[in-house]
């Protein structure tokens, strides 16, 4: 059986999970608003400034999926790990030796996340009593 798109969908697509570094992850986003973290990089691009050292990061993550479907009374389950690097990033940071200097300090930064993961697979086998040909067989009028 197929359906089309619902809310549930709407929902599925259009959120994002909260990806980036561990300390990212732990701090639930926090440091947008203060800045330090790489991952951070993609609320508050001004962020940067905080560095006061080059840093350069990554962070790994295992997705882990478990789908199981039913037909006709064929039971099929299929079981998907993923091991991914969700983040990596890197800030350049420049700094004046001359103290009067206009500027003191400059940061380059970029930064990759994950927003959303959609790899997944199902796997739906199995035998039918029921024929494609009945399926028009109704509609043509019997």
């Amino acid at each position: 059986m197929a359906s089309a798109p619902n809310i549930n969908d709407v929902l599925r697509y259009s959120t994002e999970n909260l990806q980036g570094s561990a300390r990212f992850q732990a701090m639930g986003g926090a440091f947008g608003a203060l800045g330090g973290d790489l991952s951070a990089l993609n609320i508050n691009p001004a962020g940067s400034a905080i560095f006061n050292n080059n840093l350069f990061t990554f962070s790994g993550t295992v997705y882990h999926n478990d789908n199981s479907a039913s037909y006709f009374g064929t039971n099929s389950n299929i079981t998907l790990t993923d091991i991914d690097i969700n983040q990596a990033g890197g800030v350049l940071v420049f700094k004046s030796a001359n103290a009067k200097a206009v500027w003191n300090k400059i940061a380059i930064a970029g930064n990759y996340d994950i927003v959303q993961n959609f790899d997944n697979q199902i796997l739906i086998n199995g035998n039918s009593n029921q024929g494609i040909d009945n399926y028009f067989l109704n509609f043509a009028g019997g």
